[in-house]
């Protein structure tokens, strides 16, 4: 990540990836902490973590018109 970070438009492909990752594993955790009692805590925690990764990343990655061929 802090590689990517100081040229993030050579490494686009990996922030959708890591963007996706977390959508999906947050996803996931949601289905999972509602179906174990004592879970729902995660909820507010982990989950919210997660999924303000992805949208965080999503947002602030670069679009597709800035990329220029060097």
């Amino acid at each position: 990540m802090l590689i990517a970070a100081r040229n993030p438009l050579a490494y686009i492909s990996f922030f959708d990836f890591t963007a996706w990752a977390n959508l999906v594993h947050g996803l996931v955790m949601v289905a999972q902490s509602l179906m174990v009692m004592g879970f729902m805590y995660k909820m507010a925690t982990d989950v919210a973590y997660c999924l303000v990764l992805a949208a965080g990343l999503w947002l602030l990655r670069p679009k597709g018109g800035e990329i220029r061929n060097k």
